[in-house]
């Protein structure tokens, strides 16, 4: 894999965290290097049980023939294996001719009428967002004329999501997401969520008014000797690990560490914490080199599921925090591996890399960390 191309990727997605604008110009850059026919990020709202409204479809993507785009979310149901694409693990991509063999493919209607007319062969699915009613997917189709989606595509994708997530939930905070670029007092105090700027070690630059709120409060997160720290001892210590590679330099060294960690405070609420690296990009570096920016919101905002908690506070992939979840919960490896319809092989190697990352020397050591942990991953949605 290109390191290249994956750090100058991931620095577009964390500038789109603070112009949105940039998404478009973004997304072209990753399928002009994959050799892609098109990629979206497809957010999809599906209604509750019972009702009769048609899901709702709203799309970031690169150029594409917008009647077919509308036309998509017709025939979404038509797909084949589009339930396993929906219910894929965030960050796991689902490859339609994976799914079903493409002579079988090309005879189905789906193809037909949508896929073969406008020339396209393959589909990557990767979930970036799983809530109950809501999916965001990252969907990247090759054309007819190149292999179907390979094995280091798919990585790629599943390395790419993690950043896009927390690009778009930052972003999504924001009342007004192209403040930063503008940033200053005046502008960052107007703004309702809690804002730190730090640096290594979560040194405290500056916060905004509803970050200075936040700390007389004496909840969830306190300033010790002039660093940021969480008030749970447990936590300090994710805390700092994600607050540190934030502010290395190398957006793509964060991966999920820092991405909507769930941390305790005194009187048993959670708030939730995203890191945004400023790194090597000229549109974040200019608001700090060397620093991050830390998005604090409280006990009323919707709680991410465990999985991705878990990540955010151990710097696992979602497969690996999964199957800690399951250790956890006292599953052996064959209950684990029939429950996510993988291979023994794959869980036990997931298991080696959340060994590797923790330090854990075993299944009960790693469960008990989680455990440690339980008080913010108890959030009552699962992933």
């Amino acid at each position: 894999m290109d390191a290249d191309f994956l750090n100058q990727a991931v620095s577009r997605i964390y500038d789109c965290a603070i112009e949105p604008d940039g998404w478009e110009a973004t997304l072209d850059f990753i399928r002009d290097r994959l050799d892609l026919a098109f990629l979206a990020i497809h957010f999809v709202s599906f209604p509750q049980a019972g009702t009769s409204a048609p899901p709702q479809l709203l799309t970031l993507r690169t150029d594409w023939d917008e009647g077919r785009m509308v036309e998509l979310l017709g025939k979404l149901e038509t797909i084949p294996g589009f339930q396993n694409m929906r219910s894929a693990p965030i960050d796991s991509p689902v490859v339609q001719l994976r799914l079903v063999d493409e002579q079988q493919f090309r005879r189905t209607d789906f193809y037909r009428t949508w896929v073969g007319p406008q020339g396209l062969k393959d589909a990557c699915n990767t979930p970036v967002i799983q809530r109950r009613n809501l999916t965001a997917m990252l969907s990247a189709w090759t054309s007819a004329d190149r292999p179907p989606v390979t094995d280091t595509e798919m990585e790629v994708m599943s390395m790419l999501t993690p950043h896009i997530r927390r690009a778009l939930l930052i972003s999504d905070m924001l009342d007004d997401a192209h403040v930063l670029l503008r940033i200053h007092r005046g502008v960052l105090d107007r703004l309702t969520v809690a804002i730190f700027i730090v640096g290594a070690s979560g040194r405290l630059v500056y916060h905004n008014a509803a970050g200075e709120a936040l700390l007389s409060r004496g909840n969830f997160i306190q300033a010790v000797a002039g660093n940021l720290r969480p008030l749970s001892e447990t936590h300090r210590s994710s805390f700092v690990t994600a607050v540190d590679i934030a502010c290395s330099g190398i957006d793509s060294n964060l991966g999920t560490w820092g991405a909507g960690m769930a941390l305790p405070g005194s009187d048993g609420e959670a708030c939730v914490v995203n890191v945004l690296p400023f790194g090597m990009s000229d549109r974040r570096r200019a608001l700090g080199p060397g620093m991050a920016a830390i998005f604090v919101t409280g006990s009323g905002a919707a709680r991410p599921p465990s999985v991705e908690v878990l990540s955010a506070l151990t710097g696992l992939t979602s497969a690996e925090a999964e199957i800690a979840l399951g250790v956890a919960e006292g599953e052996s490896v064959d209950t684990i591996a029939r429950r996510r319809g993988i291979s023994i092989n794959t869980v036990r190697k997931h298991l080696s890399n959340a060994f590797n990352k923790t330090g854990a020397a075993g299944q009960n050591e790693l469960g008990a960390l989680v455990n440690r942990l339980r008080v913010s991953l108890d959030t009552g949605e699962h992933g």
